[in-house]
């Protein structure tokens, strides 16, 4: 099972199921590699959390418990999102930020710049099922 912790201001998406799929920066070795084992697979579980205080300073309160059905890389940049080599169009971008707990394309690229700097990130996306997983 892998563990997906969230920021206070996601949980309710998470918990409701409104949110479906997380942005996350490649893990990597000190090498600069990408860790491949630290990648949650596809119909592998995961459980999605949350810190009740500071950050490996607490406990976790568990917000659901799904399965992985889909890992795609991902980079967003001001002009778009580029999801596993595709541009998406308008109307996919703003599907694609609404499905990662945001209102539009323009408030989770402004999140992405407040928390990660301007410019391009790049990272995965990993997709799980609205319904709930038991």
């Amino acid at each position: 099972m892998i563990v997906k912790t969230f920021k206070p201001q996601f949980a309710p998406s998470v918990s409701a199921g409104r949110k479906t799929q997380t942005c996350r920066p490649w893990p990597t070795r000190k090498d600069g590699t990408v860790a491949e084992r630290s990648l949650p697979k596809p119909w592998r579980r995961l459980s999605l959390r949350q810190w009740q205080g500071a950050a490996y300073r607490s406990k976790q309160r568990r917000l659901r418990d799904t399965l992985a059905v889909r890992l795609r890389p991902v980079l967003v940049h001001d002009g778009g999102i580029v999801l596993a080599g595709r541009t998406l169009p308008v109307h996919e971008r703003e599907a694609f930020a609404r499905a990662d707990g945001f209102a539009s394309f323009a408030a989770m690229r402004e999140w992405f710049t407040r928390e990660h700097g301007g410019g391009c990130w790049s990272g995965y996306c990993v997709e799980w099922p609205r319904e709930q997983v038991a």
